[in-house]
């Protein structure tokens, strides 16, 4: 079985349209799947698709919200 492509710090923020800030918070609160290697991040692909996918359900949410809130 291949092992799963791993991205450090800088390739995740850029896959996830954030800063490197805004990427290690999401590392450090566990909202983002990653495993250290030494001292080092490194985040697999698929906790990057994970992601990029709970943000999308949100924003579906948040939109069907805002069209409930207009029928009343």
């Amino acid at each position: 079985m291949a092992k799963e492509k791993m991205l450090n710090p800088r390739e995740a923020a850029q896959r996830l349209n954030v800063g490197l800030q805004r990427l290690y918070v999401l590392l450090y609160s566990g909202k983002l799947r990653a495993e250290k290697q030494g001292n080092r991040w490194m985040i697999p692909t698929s906790a990057i698709t994970e992601r990029l996918q709970r943000m999308k359900t949100f924003r579906e949410l948040q939109g069907a919200s805002a069209e409930d809130s207009h029928d009343a």
